[in-house]
């Protein structure tokens, strides 16, 4: 366990990097690239940009904790048939807005996923992030 400058976070957590023994693998960094944590950058640290790339690969291969998060796709032909099938947009909602919000968005605090559609129908989109309507 190694420590970046600080020790203890103001509400008392332990701020700490952690590596595995006997190899030496850096466990925080692989809980974000497995898409099983996120890169928490209010507050910068040490290893602030690898954290932030880690967990924008995962968002896009949608691992782990973004793995129902489809993305915004264009129709997709399935090579065997021939047929063409339309991938759902996903969009983000949150306990007290009626607003929906790209994934990313600044005023995205705790929330779920939505299909685009259901959310046109129920609330408003984010002025901010401006997700697809």
């Amino acid at each position: 366990m190694r420590f970046d400058t600080e020790n203890q976070d103001r509400y008392g957590r332990l701020l700490a990097y952690l590596y595995r023994a006997p190899d030496g693998l850096f466990v925080n960094l692989e809980v974000v690239r497995q898409g099983y944590g996120h890169a928490y950058t209010r507050f910068p640290f040490k290893h602030m940009e690898l954290f932030r790339n880690y967990e924008n690969q995962a968002r896009i291969a949608g691992k782990g904790l973004w793995g129902d998060a489809v993305r915004i796709v264009n129709p997709q032909v399935d090579e065997r048939s021939g047929s063409t099938r339309q991938i759902e947009t996903i969009v983000y909602v949150t306990r007290t807005s009626k607003k929906y919000h790209r994934d990313g968005c600044r005023y995205l605090k705790s929330w779920r996923s939505i299909k685009l559609a259901d959310a046109g129908r129920l609330y408003q989109a984010c002025r901010v992030c401006k997700p697809p309507q």
